[in-house]
């Protein structure tokens, strides 16, 4: 796909999100979903300093079992969250460097100067994966500027069919003060019913970006 950095900039800035699709090329995709395999296919068996940094399903659902349809004994050991992903595989470690994705966030930032806050893998294992409620990224984040944007890049096609991210278009104009601590877990009948929901659908190897 040809990409367009000015477009790339009216268009996120208008919607609050972008898909820019091809920025991964196919060794990097291919090592990035290696090394996930390799994490997930045992994750039990890691060392200490390593499982520390995976969230599994079993334990949301007993948090949160108001909002998955699964008992802990269903999803057995599947990870939802690997956080702090370079300690697991230097590939992940390597992103940070990665001139594709550089290339799409200084078009968005308009500057070659940004930083990294953190990064961390989505999981959302075949039928047994919870739901992510509606939430905005600040509140998580809890910087003192909104001028952040989290950035996902797709291992596998993003569709409805395996739990596609849903956003509201515009709904990043919110004020900076405005955006509050509870926004972490926005209520259904909280959302705005003025704006239309969008399933956001790309191939692997895109990158979807978000104001956060």
């Amino acid at each position: 796909m040809e990409h367009n950095p000015a477009r790339w900039k009216t268009d996120f800035e208008r919607d609050g999100y972008l898909v820019v699709e091809d920025v991964l090329d196919t060794q990097t995709l291919s090592t990035l979903r290696a090394g996930i395999e390799r994490i997930t296919a045992a994750p039990d068996t890691l060392p200490d300093h390593l499982r520390r940094h995976i969230q599994f399903e079993r334990d949301y659902v007993q948090k949160r079992p108001d909002q998955n349809d699964h008992d802990a004994a269903q999803v057995g050991n599947a990870v939802r969250n690997i956080m702090e992903l370079p300690l697991f595989d230097r590939a992940f470690g390597e992103l940070i460097a990665y001139e594709p994705l550089l290339d799409v966030l200084e078009a968005l930032f308009e500057s070659g100067e940004f930083h990294l806050h953190n990064y961390k893998c989505i999981v959302k294992a075949p039928r047994i994966s919870s739901q992510f409620l509606w939430h905005r990224d600040l509140p998580y984040l809890k910087h003192s500027t909104s001028n952040l944007i989290t950035a996902l890049l797709c291992l596998d096609d993003m569709r409805a069919a395996n739990g596609a991210t849903v956003v509201l278009p515009g709904t990043h104009r919110i004020a900076h003060e405005d955006v509050l601590d509870t926004d972490v877990d926005l209520p259904e009948d909280g959302l705005p019913t003025d704006v239309g929901r969008v399933i956001v659908e790309c191939p692997a190897g895109s990158a979807v970006l978000f104001h956060v």
